[in-house]
């Protein structure tokens, strides 16, 4: 199977076989390549460090001459160094030598570098002090592998020229083994990152892998994949992606769902008044053709039904463009009274085919702010619903109501069968019903509040039913309250 470079599972394994040749080489720059150079600083820093001791301890008056003297020798064996101090007044050479000790000697052997700090190094050391006034002088001396610090100590009334010595070991043999079992080391740190990256590269991308073979099952169609939601030898963030997924899935299942009934709904409200209007248009001309009379009411029918017709493919282009965002939202001060009276006065023809009756209770005059179409198309929506659901009881009640707080509820109730809890969520959108057997509208199209909810969300305002089965639905939404003398009419 072919690498993909960019794949999830290369990268995680490419970075940590990186991070382990990374590892690999700062140990080798450490302890091959930099070693010396560590070494001779470390070495610098100790004989530093060596000279400030001296310096408090020939500096203290509180220490007698034996104290001093053992705590020259200590700092001697402590830093692993030889000290040699010089009076200026009087040329007399004291020296504190580190001398190591000889396995199963009874005595210690002889400092390794006295003869040659007696007669060459002290000498020279003090002749380049005093005669370029320096304090300070650090010098490597190649020949013997030493490292020489020599600086000028004030202490009360004598003065010192202080030389501390260390020599510096060969560590070439050192270096050599080091790097042998570097290499070793290097081999098996390097087997052992390869093998790890290929199992930790595995492992993360195998969830994820998982999930893109389910999600393109899901793009093609299937909205029957589950993706596991199981944390125990997972991932957390895994574990939060498949629980997105599912959510979308579930989403899409009933996107998928509404849209079927949708297709189903609208295919068979155009079907219906088209199909009448073919029928009549025959009967016209088989039968009614010379007969005014029929054919007057025959030509009735195919208006009507025409209009209807009509009515649904403006009902559908209106919802597709307030969901899309195409219309504007031109507010201005109405009478809220007036456009509702207006609304139920075109109803009062099909009220009375019907046998229904719908009540207005309101004040004279409700001025509220709104885009004044747009809510004289939810009101007439919302009240046509009503008429379609109000059940046996053929009641209607329209009520508008001031709330305070300048806010005005406009709520219209039937007194039909009601809605259940669960479908209350899905009533607004477009086709829902929750009975499920398409009935022919009364009055509307049957999208009437998939407008009504996008109407009131263009205008950022509550909206909202309650329903209690047996009792029928109130449906209801909230306007800002205006003025009167804000009034265009």
């Amino acid at each position: 199977m072919k690498t993909n470079v960019h794949s999830i599972q290369f990268r995680v394994w490419l970075t940590f076989l990186a991070f382990a040749l990374a590892i690999v080489l700062v140990l080798w720059l450490f302890q091959v390549v930099f070693i010396n150079t560590y070494y001779a600083n470390m070495k610098e820093n100790n004989i530093i460090s060596a000279s400030e001791e001296v310096k408090s301890v020939l500096e203290s008056e509180a220490l007698s001459e034996p104290q001093r003297t053992t705590a020259l020798r200590n700092i001697a064996n402590q830093y692993n160094t030889t000290i040699t101090l010089i009076d200026k007044s009087t040329g007399e050479i004291f020296s504190y030598a580190y001398v190591p000790r000889i396995e199963g000697a009874d005595k210690p052997s002889v400092g390794f570098f006295s003869p040659f700090v007696k007669d060459s190094i002290i000498t020279g050391l003090e002749a380049e002090i005093n005669a370029n006034g320096s304090s300070e002088v650090l010098k490597y001396y190649e020949g013997s592998d030493m490292l020489v610090y020599g600086c000028l100590i004030n202490a009360g009334d004598n003065a010192y020229i202080g030389v501390i010595a260390s020599k510096l070991q060969r560590l070439d043999e050192i270096v050599d083994v080091i790097s042998r079992q570097l290499v070793i080391v290097s081999i098996g740190l390097i087997a052992a990152a390869f093998i790890a990256s290929i199992l930790i590269a595995t492992r993360v991308s195998r969830p994820l892998r998982q999930i893109t073979q389910k999600a393109q099952l899901l793009s093609e169609g299937d909205y029957d994949v589950h993706f596991s939601e199981e944390t125990k030898g997972s991932y957390v963030e895994v574990a939060k992606l498949a629980h997105t997924l599912n959510y979308a899935t579930e989403g899409l299942k009933q996107v998928e769902k509404l849209r079927a009934e949708f297709i189903a709904n609208v295919s068979h409200d155009l079907r219906t008044p088209l199909t009448m209007i073919k029928a009549y248009a025959e009967m016209i001309r088989d039968i009614s053709g010379d007969n005014r009379e029929k054919r007057d009411a025959h030509l009735r029918v195919i208006i009507q039904e025409s209009d209807r017709l009509s009515e649904l493919v403006s009902d559908l282009l209106d919802v597709s463009q307030l969901q899309a965002g195409a219309l504007a939202y031109d507010p201005s001060v109405f009478d809220l009274t007036v456009l509702t009276k207006k609304v139920i006065g075109r109803l009062d023809l099909l009220c009375e085919k019907t046998g229904r009756k719908i009540t207005v209770n309101t004040q004279e005059a409700v001025f509220v702010v709104g885009d004044i179409k747009k809510i004289q198309q939810v009101v007439y929506n919302l009240v046509t619903n009503a008429l379609n659901y109000s059940g046996d009881s053929s009641m209607v009640d329209v009520l508008i109501e001031d709330i305070g707080d300048d806010k005005i509820c406009f709520s219209v109730k039937d007194y039909g069968e009601g809605i259940a809890e669960e479908d209350l969520p899905n009533i607004w959108d477009r086709y829902y019903r929750v009975d499920k057997e398409h009935k022919r509208q009364i009055a509307g199209t049957g999208i009437g509040l998939s407008i009504v909810k996008s109407v009131l969300e263009l205008h950022g305002t509550e909206y909202g039913v309650e329903s209690t089965l047996g009792e029928g639905s109130r449906f209801w939404f909230i306007l800002k309250k205006g003025r009167e003398a804000d009034t265009n009419e």
